[in-house]
């Protein structure tokens, strides 16, 4: 089970919290853990990878400045360290791992662009994850990166939006989960036992929803309902879910 956590916040909430699994960026005995949530298309989303060497990093995908900055984070005190912005286009959601492998959700390009994190920041484009089609906005990746979770608003020719699963660190998608015919996928996210979740919106009823696929795969479920505009989803270390609602009141 999990509990549930609203906020009103348009552009990101950021909680220092329990140690975080892969989803959030954080891992068992790091002191870097915390937890970072966006409404991804605000412009700004929010990942915090683990301690590299003596440094801790904080990454923000902008998507209309079309790059990303780094900062180096000192408990909740941020430095700004540079900008990168090589191959991105509309960048969206952005998500890192336990040992510094950084993903971002590139919109414009229908890819996601990852990046590894040294200990002087990150270094260029490693590669990416093949999405044609689609409009990325936000991603999810366990640990091993051998599973990952790609929301997709809506596809380039405007159809609903969809999730895009890959499986052990391939760059094409494995399998597409789908939920109804008009959903705008926004948040994306990952538990421990490698189920993912989904927050959409639906611009017919102007509510928004979590939608869960066991297994990463299936028919899918909805969650949560309800939700004012729904944006990014996270969770924590002991499996209980945070997301954000846009234009809502906390319950």
């Amino acid at each position: 089970m999990f509990r549930s956590i609203l906020t009103r916040t348009s552009i990101f909430l950021f909680l220092p919290a329990a140690l975080l699994s892969g989803c959030a960026g954080g891992s068992p005995g790091s002191p870097a853990s915390f937890l970072a949530l966006s409404n991804d298309l605000s412009g700004t989303a929010v990942a915090a990878p683990a301690a590299q060497s003596s440094r801790d990093w904080m990454y923000m995908a902008q998507l209309y400045g079309n790059d990303a900055s780094v900062y180096q984070r000192d408990r909740l005190s941020l430095t700004y360290y540079e900008t990168v912005s090589t191959g991105l286009a509309s960048p969206y959601g952005t998500v890192s791992t336990p040992n510094g492998w950084w993903y971002v959700a590139n919109g414009g390009h229908s890819n996601v662009v990852i990046y590894r994190t040294t200990a002087n920041g990150p270094s260029g484009a490693l590669g990416s994850l093949d999405d044609f089609g689609e409009i990325p906005v936000n991603v999810a990746v366990i640990p091993s990166r051998r599973l990952v979770a790609v929301s997709n608003f809506g596809t380039t020719g405007g159809g609903a939006g969809s999730v895009s699963v890959y499986l052990n660190r391939q760059v094409e998608p494995a399998r597409t989960l789908t939920y109804g015919t008009a959903l705008n996928g926004m948040g994306a996210a990952i538990d421990r036992q490698g189920n993912c979740y989904w927050s959409v919106n639906d611009p017919r009823s102007k509510s928004g929803s979590i939608i869960e696929f066991a297994g990463c795969s299936g028919a899918g479920a909805v969650i949560i309902s309800g939700i004012a505009q729904a944006g990014g989803i996270a969770f924590d270390q002991s499996d209980d879910l945070y997301y954000v609602e846009e234009m809502g009141t906390a319950k």
